[in-house]
């Protein structure tokens, strides 16, 4: 099946194989039909004597009814997308044919009139069409789930409705045993082929293409989506593109809600214009409603790879880092926007043209109006946090929302990271270190990095780190200027820069 995220044209295909399908199973549903009537009928049914076929039940009762609508169903599906294929909903109509369908064999099979000891036992051809639909027609684990055991479900209710409104009895425990369970079992283990198909087949549409960009390589997958390099079709230009999958988002309120945040991180991200914010290309929903936008690629490190990888930074270079954030921050700052999920993760250090230890602030993705601003979207739920625990302000841990000198505190974690490869507060988990960030006093960085930190250097981070906001350096601006006017014995240069760079990453020749 098409998925989610796959260009339209795959989307028609699907539509069609779904029509396609539809119709090959009327076909054999028919002949199945014509078979068990020739069973049952004996004699009656070769010689035409319809009048004693329906006297014995055996015709023109309620399960020759839901037949007939079966194939009806099936023939409308085949109609449908032979007409016109563009915008057809096929996940709605891969579910209707899926459940649909095996409630028509079911009463197709089971309507008898059997003797209760004669009816089919074990693998019905319920059960058959229950194991193929989902490799015929693959689709999302969960989906697969709820489709797989609701058209299982069908073979006890077309039972119940031969008992109840047709000519059977009911029939023994161990008879009906034999009928429901295997069915269930095989499609529970459907489910998992039908669905490594799906996935399989999405990373294939996804290697073509998504809007304009061709997706070429996976860089990276997260919990809610993946980061793909990719290459506009008709530009040379390369870029990234992050995908945002609704299924992975939880309950559908919490995933629109979600995808409501991601949006909103791409249109504050698009506003902003400073070098040190990731570029912005394009970004959308895909027909299903997932999210992706479209970013510049980077050639670097974010400074948690970098810290865990090549160890703590000397004071110079931590100088040089931090003041590129700065300068993002405060534009952002200015238009009333807060990051709120400042972290060393977020923070990418690259090459980027002629320049080394270029430093690119990135993922807006908790970004929000600052206090006051009227247009403001509340997205999480009410007594929630949102963030990185080891870099969260004091005052967001007490429940206010707080406004750009969260982002200030935040930059201090990271600079306190960069300087010692250590967390402010280490605790065993996120709770306590929430309540070390509201009520502990942090040792200075230079009691733990293995490099001499100025004082006026330690004194600053601290100051960033202090639990009353107004303690802060008023503005990135203002932390920008003092990190600037710091006085280094040997400041980090441009040149330096490129050199650890050329020895550590030495530039591709492609």
């Amino acid at each position: 099946m098409a998925t989610a995220h796959a260009p339209d044209e795959l989307q028609d295909v699907a539509a069609a194989q779904l029509g396609v399908v539809a119709i090959q199973f009327a076909v054999v549903l028919v002949a199945g039909w014509v078979a068990i009537k020739a069973t049952v009928g004996g004699a009656d049914f070769f010689a035409g004597d319809v009048g004693a076929l329906v006297a014995r039940g055996a015709l023109g009762n309620l399960g020759d009814l839901i037949t007939l609508i079966t194939v009806g169903l099936c023939v409308g599906l085949f109609l449908r997308t032979r007409r016109e294929v563009s915008g057809f909903p096929v996940l709605t109509g891969a579910a209707v044919l899926h459940v649909g369908a095996a409630l028509g064999v079911a009463c197709t099979e089971l309507w008898g009139p059997w003797p209760p000891d004669l009816l089919p036992r074990g693998v019905t051809y319920a059960s058959v069409w229950i194991a193929i639909f989902p490799l015929v027609m693959p689709t999302t684990f969960r989906r697969s789930v709820i489709t797989s055991f609701l058209a299982a479900a069908m073979i006890p209710v077309g039972l119940a409705l031969s008992v109840l409104l047709g000519p059977n009895e009911w029939p023994t425990t161990g008879v009906a045993a034999a009928l429901v369970v295997p069915t269930f079992i095989i499609a529970a283990l459907a489910i998992f082929p039908g669905s490594t198909l799906h996935r399989l087949r999405e990373e294939a549409a996804l290697a073509r293409s998504i809007g304009s960009y061709t997706l070429t390589e996976k860089l990276g997958q997260g919990g809610m989506g993946e980061v793909w390099r990719a290459s506009h079709q008709l530009l040379a230009r390369p870029a990234a593109v992050k995908l945002v999958r609704q299924e992975n988002l939880g309950t559908e309120e919490e995933a629109e809600a979600a995808l409501t945040r991601f949006e909103r991180e791409a249109q504050a991200t698009a506003t902003l214009v400073s070098p040190h914010t990731i570029q912005l290309f394009d970004f959308g929903r895909t027909r299903e409603g997932d999210f992706y936008y479209v970013m510049e690629l980077l050639d670097g490190v974010d400074l948690q790879a970098l810290v865990t990888e090549h160890g703590p930074l000397p004071p110079e270079r931590v100088v040089w880092l931090l003041e590129q954030a700065c300068h993002s921050l405060e534009e952002a700052h200015r238009r009333g926007l807060v990051h709120r999920d400042i972290k060393p993760a977020n923070l990418f250090a690259c090459r980027y043209g002629l320049d080394a230890d270029f430093v690119k602030v990135l993922d807006f993705g908790l970004v929000r109006r600052d206090q006051g601003a009227q247009d403001d979207v509340q997205l999480t739920a009410v007594g929630t946090v949102t963030g990185t625990a080891a870099y969260m302000a004091p005052e967001r841990v007490d429940g206010l929302a707080g406004g750009a000198p969260v982002d200030i505190y935040a930059l201090g974690c990271v600079a306190y990271w960069l300087l010692t490869g250590g967390l402010v507060f280490e605790a065993d988990s996120a709770m306590k270190q929430l309540v070390m960030h509201a009520r502990d006093t942090p040792d200075p960085p230079s009691r733990r990095s293995e490099f001499e930190v100025p004082d006026d250097l330690d004194a600053l981070i601290l100051r960033c780190l202090a639990k009353d906001p107004q303690e802060r350096p008023g503005t990135a601006g203002v932390l920008r200027d003092e990190l600037l006017a710091l006085a280094l014995p040997r400041p980090w240069t441009g040149e330096r820069a490129t050199r650890w760079w050329n020895r550590v990453f030495p530039p591709s020749n492609t």
